[in-house]
């Protein structure tokens, strides 16, 4: 939890005698932490998700000791003032209830600003160990971590874009969005960026957040700008926003060329992201004038996970069906199999109807599938996706049989030295009694299981689509940022950005193929066979980012 000091209502918090009174019996730290989750939720909190989020604080090993700690320190402080503990006998429910009101003011108050423009920071150290750049507490570990990148990102400044402020404040943003975004005007702006476990990186902000989704990105730019020097990166950008990336490079620049370029942005319905499209139209307009821009360029991998495990694999099927070989054609994987799908009986999907099951079919689910479709198009999609992508069905058949049932984590050194560790967390279930009502809580310990096998295979994909995004920015001799597969720089370097990371996928299939995740794995040697001539064919393919 964030600390309630860093809300501008911890001034008014601190003086209540509530406060008061709880600090006597336990730590303020803590004390603030309770007060946080009861005051800013302002509604009913399960006491079960309550107790465990402080007996954390109290008890750091977790477990059903830190849960009877959270909930022994709820109830000892219920006759403060500052929630009630209710419980409903026929439903068998517990959950406290916040007694504090607050009037207009305060209730705007209780709304974070944890964000704070800022001097970039530094890590220490460059491949060492550093618990605080390490997300979640079950993620902690003291492996080597890839801090060059960690310095790197930390230091591209952005600034906020008043043009997309004026025009769509208010749609679709944060609902803090005014005051955090007032607090930033004129300023430069700087994240700070985190690792997971597995070793993907995110940046760490509140309101305002580069890794938000593009509406909120959009008003965004980089501080640092340059005169754009070529039109066509933005003419892609711009049939982008308006719904077009799955076009050839071609047909989206020539359909670009043909807008109305002008102050008075006349957006069509069907746009898909307006404050893009908006926002391109102008740095258009930027470089028709000579004026220096911080628009970011926008790229993304097409089907990202099964391009990994299309390269390190050495599959060229797989690799054909995700833009990994053809330099001519751009080709759309989750298009191809909703077409594919459609030729049956009865079955009418969409491409983004088939997206999200294909994406978790590689990462050992046939639950998302079978939810996702009805019988006819279950029985469609698996006859079609099964044999389509016989790189990916190796990937996770292999890596599969790398779960040691027995261990704690599971480990691999990724070839930046940056070590992906993730411990296995075994969720346990009890009870607990208050007064006549009997409730059920999970809670997890770090001990091995043969159950938790499904998770192997996307872990180690994540981690190597962190490996990616690290190799992005590190290789860059410009500044760019990445929202995990899609990658943010000035259009200038549009060219390069797409060249470094047909490069990084090329060296998965000879530097970093299955093989190697499998001895870093397991400790033993694989000899899978991999087409050491697909890393060429990626070389020179054309849409590895669209």
């Amino acid at each position: 939890m964030k600390t309630l000091k860093d809300l501008q209502l911890f001034a008014i918090i601190s003086e209540l005698p509530s406060y008061k009174a709880a600090c006597q019996l336990y730590p303020e730290s803590i004390v603030a932490d309770l007060f946080e989750l009861v005051c800013s939720a302002q509604k009913n909190v399960a006491l079960q998700s309550a107790a465990m989020k402080i007996g954390l604080k109290l008890n750091p090993e977790g477990g059903v000791d830190a849960f009877e700690a959270g909930a022994a320190m709820l109830r000892g402080l219920s006759h403060i003032g500052l929630y009630t503990i209710k419980k409903n006998v026929k439903k068998m429910r517990l959950w406290i209830e916040p007694a504090l009101t607050f009037d207009e003011k305060e209730r705007t108050l209780l709304e974070p600003t944890k964000f704070e423009s800022h001097e970039p920071i530094e890590p220490q150290g460059g491949l060492a160990d550093n618990k605080d750049l390490i997300l979640s507490k079950y993620s902690q570990h003291d492996k080597p971590l890839n801090y060059l990148f960690i310095s790197k990102i930390n230091k591209v400044p952005f600034k906020l874009d008043m043009d997309i402020l004026l025009n769509f404040n208010g749609n679709n943003m944060p609902k803090n969005y005014n005051r955090v975004t007032a607090a930033y005007l004129g300023k430069n702006i700087y994240f700070n960026w985190k690792f997971d476990s597995r070793g993907r990186s995110y940046s760490d902000g509140y309101g305002l957040n580069i890794q938000g989704n593009k509406t909120v990105r959009s008003v965004l730019s980089f501080a640092n700008e340059e005169v754009i020097t070529d039109p066509e990166p933005l003419y892609v950008a711009l049939a982008n926003a308006r719904g077009f990336d799955s076009w050839t490079w071609n047909a989206r620049i020539a359909w670009a060329k043909k807008q109305t370029i002008s102050h008075d942005v006349v957006l069509h319905p069907d746009t898909k992201y307006p404050e893009k499209y908006v926002k391109t139209i102008r740095a258009i307009l930027d470089y028709e004038a000579g004026i220096p821009s911080g628009f970011p360029m926008e790229l993304d991998a097409t089907a990202s996970g099964i391009q990994i495990m299309a390269a390190m694999t050495g599959c060229e099927t797989t690799a054909n069906e995700v833009n990994l070989l053809d330099s001519t054609c751009r080709k759309d994987v989750y298009a191809t199999l909703a077409r594919n799908m459609n030729t049956y009986d009865g079955v009418i999907v969409t491409r983004k109807e088939v997206k999200y099951p294909l994406m978790t079919k590689y990462y050992n689910s046939d639950d998302v599938p079978r939810q996702s479709f009805t019988e006819a198009e279950y029985e469609a999609f698996q006859t079609e996706a099964n044999g389509m992508l016989p790189g990916a069905e190796l990937f996770l058949k292999e890596i599969n049989k790398c779960w040691n049932p027995r261990a704690l984590n599971h480990s691999v050194t990724l070839p930046d030295g940056h070590v992906a560790h993730v411990n296995v967390m075994t969720g346990k279930e009890a009870k607990y009694s208050y007064e006549d009502v009997t409730v059920k809580y999970l809670y997890y310990v770090n001990k091995g299981n043969k159950t938790s096998f499904r998770s192997l295979s996307p872990n180690c994909a994540q981690a190597v689509d962190g490996y990616i995004a690290r190799q992005m920015i590190l290789r860059a001799d410009f500044e760019m940022v990445h929202v995990h597969d899609c990658f943010l720089y000035h259009p200038n370097n549009n060219e390069a950005a797409k060249r470094i990371y047909r490069e990084i996928l090329a060296s998965l299939v000879t530097d970093f193929n299955i093989n190697h995740l499998i001895k870093g794995l397991t400790g033993k040697k694989s000899n899978i066979p991999v087409d050491a001539s697909l890393a060429d064919k990626i070389l020179n393919s054309g849409y590895a980012i669209s």
